[in-house]
């Protein structure tokens, strides 16, 4: 049989074995396994909110207003204003004035 191939040691892990300590062994690694994958979210609220936002734009020919959106849609102010921002940042809304109206 072929000799085993030759294990480096420290000089702590050679002076055992000097002295008639069994070689030390190498455990066997721990299984890596992938951190758990945190699972998916639905759409955010203000995401879900655009949709209904934007449509309320487009159909109203004279635009709408925030506090119009927010009343129509039955939204709270701070997710109509954030969804408002997130439209007019895509370009799929403009502001004039105080109204928003369909790009």
């Amino acid at each position: 049989p072929a000799p085993a191939p030759a294990v480096r040691r420290t000089p702590v892990q050679a002076a055992l074995v000097a002295m008639g300590a069994p070689p030390p062994t190498r455990a066997p690694a721990a299984p890596v396994t992938p951190p758990p994958v945190p699972p998916r979210r639905g759409p955010s609220p203000v995401e879900a909110l655009c949709g209904a936002m934007l449509q309320e734009v487009r159909v109203a020919v004279r635009g709408r207003s925030l506090p119009e959106l927010t009343t129509g849609l039955s939204a709270p102010a701070e997710l109509a204003q954030e969804a408002v921002a997130l439209l007019v940042a895509r370009g799929a809304i403009v502001r004039r004035g105080h109204k928003y109206f369909a790009a």
